[in-house]
């Protein structure tokens, strides 16, 4: 009797043991990846006021999830005939919960005031940040911003 008791308890930590490495793996793999990067556009009626004309609009962008972003990538979807870009393109790290400020400017030609062309409810622009973890897995986060934004406004790729 007391071999079979032996053997149901050593089957049960082996299963104990089992069960609590997956669930840690799964806990490490939440903490590292980057999940989702968050960017919004920030309207300063202050700065509008002062800001030199065309000015270029504030965005902010921040690492909701709970591992570092490494290498992010922006890069701004065509908008009409309009091509904007980001300043800076490429943030080598961002931490997480850290929050960062990016100018969306036109790239070249026509440059109006992106203040404005974003509060018209026409206007959609989509930012594309390409990063990774720490550990070279590739991620995608697409952000729609404007008011002219339809939901879903981030969503990953």
């Amino acid at each position: 009797m007391a071999f079979w008791f032996n053997n149901v308890v050593l089957s049960l930590a082996f299963v104990a043991a089992l069960w609590y490495a997956w669930e840690t793996r799964k806990m490490r793999l939440q903490m590292i990846r980057p999940k989702v990067i968050c960017i919004t556009y920030i309207v300063d009626t202050h700065e509008l006021l002062m800001a030199e004309f065309p000015a270029p609009a504030k965005l902010s962008m921040r690492n909701v999830g709970e591992g570092t972003a490494i290498n992010v990538q922006l890069r701004v979807g065509k908008s009409g005939s309009l091509e904007l870009e980001t300043e800076p393109r490429t943030i080598p790290v961002l931490e997480k919960q850290q929050r960062l400020e990016v100018e969306l400017r036109p790239a070249s030609g026509y440059k109006p005031n992106l203040t404005e062309l974003l509060s018209d409810s026409a206007v959609e622009v989509e930012v594309i940040a390409s990063y990774s973890d720490v550990e070279g897995r590739q991620f995608a986060t697409i952000s729609r911003i404007g008011a002219g934004a339809k939901p879903p406004l981030i969503r990953e790729r």
